[in-house]
């Protein structure tokens, strides 16, 4: 009998050792699944973590000239000269001009290559002349302005017989003409999701034969 009840009790002593083991091991798979489930979505973080574009400001760029499709001639840090493709444009970015005593900040002319302006800002752009622009683009197309600041210029935006421009959530605000200037067959342009504000003589003007151009708030 009493060998029974030592029997017994060796077993549930068995048994109860055998559980704590089990719980400890299961804790200790479970935090060592936890660690490795963190240190992969540290590293995807990391992957995902977008590279820092350089930014060139008033005392690097005092204007910008492309003209006749000239982006691989122009080998300058703050131009990016890809093949000039619908898939591959080229790109400027990250800059600031002071446009004092210019005529204009960026001025792009006969030019069919593909680009994007992005991430800009031109200011003091004018000289009193009426085609004075912190952004003129003449007879060129294909192009993409975008999240950048014409403001405080003779005029914001200047298009001159230049086509499939798209002008979209740019800040072009007090300057002395117009925000964005459509003239002389500009057509099938987009102008749209723009702050446009306290320009003294126009918002956006159109004039001059344009047509088939879409222009929202």
């Amino acid at each position: 009998m009493k060998s029974d009840i030592k029997k017994r009790k060796f077993l549930v002593i068995l048994g109860i050792i055998f559980v704590l083991l089990t719980i400890n091991q299961y804790n200790f798979s479970k935090n060592e699944s936890n660690y490795d489930d963190n240190r992969e979505i540290r590293d995807e973080t990391n992957l995902k973590k977008p590279k820092s574009s350089e930014f060139w400001d008033e005392n690097d760029v005092s204007s910008i000239h492309i003209s006749a499709d000239n982006w691989s001639a122009t080998d300058l840090p703050w131009i990016q000269n890809q093949t000039g493709t619908w898939s591959d444009p080229h790109i400027i970015e990250n800059v600031t001009i002071d446009g004092t005593g210019k005529t204009y900040g960026i001025f792009i002319e006969n030019s069919n290559d593909y680009f994007t302006i992005r991430n800009v800002s031109i200011y003091n752009v004018g000289t009193g002349g009426t085609w004075d622009a912190a952004l003129k683009l003449v007879s060129s197309s294909n192009g993409i302005i975008i999240n950048s600041n014409f403001s405080n210029n003779e005029q914001g935006i200047l298009l001159r017989a230049s086509s499939n421009i798209t002008i979209s959530n740019n800040i072009a605000s007090e300057n002395t003409e117009s925000g964005v200037y459509l003239a002389s067959n500009s057509d099938y342009n987009v102008v749209s999701e723009n702050y446009i504000s306290e320009n003294t003589n126009f918002g956006i003007y159109v004039s001059g034969n344009c047509d088939n151009n879409l222009i929202m708030k």
